[in-house]
């Protein structure tokens, strides 16, 4: 039974509140890293969909630039807008959860084993940098990040779409002797 006032067996099912709702449409996380130069040490870490659906995508601090599609943001849909993109994936997720759940855990999965190589790939590589070429390089480097993470992003929604038709209660199969 609720007990407002945080007493009883049931006190600890009550005490704490979920931090990942449909209104948390992104999250950041900012990783500083000891084991690489001071220069490409930062990481900013950003999901801009609901984080449960989206991935987390890398961007090095030591940049100059950052790509429109994160950081222009219309006010109405536009799947150009990574805001928009990732959000949309969130929504056709959510929008039949069973069925698409585990393609969803799929792409996460792959999204990751895909950013993990070209992380390392980066790093190897930033090792021949220095100063404003180093910048240039992972100014460059995010933007790559972006274009392979928006590719795979518009994979899964157009994986969602046709899978979100079929399972439509409109939907049907045309007879093969009309």
């Amino acid at each position: 039974e609720f007990d407002p006032m945080g007493h009883g067996a049931d006190a600890d099912k009550y005490r704490y509140r979920p931090i990942g709702l449909n209104r948390t449409q992104n999250a950041h996380i900012l990783q500083l890293r000891n084991d690489v130069p001071k220069e490409q040490a930062a990481i900013m870490w950003i999901t801009l969909g609901m984080p449960t659906y989206t991935p987390f995508i890398p961007f090095f601090t030591n940049a100059n630039d950052t790509d429109p599609s994160f950081s222009e943001t219309p006010m109405k849909w536009d799947i150009n807008s990574a805001y928009w993109m990732y959000r949309t994936i969130s929504v056709l997720v959510e929008g039949h959860y069973s069925q698409h759940i585990q393609g969803n855990v799929d792409y996460l999965t792959s999204c990751k084993q895909e950013l993990r190589t070209m992380l390392d790939s980066i790093e190897e590589e930033a090792k021949n940098y220095q100063g404003e070429a180093l910048t240039k390089y992972l100014t460059e480097q995010n933007y790559l990040i972006v274009n392979t993470m928006k590719d795979k992003a518009m994979g899964m929604i157009g994986e969602l779409v046709m899978s979100g038709i079929n399972l439509s209660k409109l939907t049907f199969n045309m007879d093969h002797n009309l």
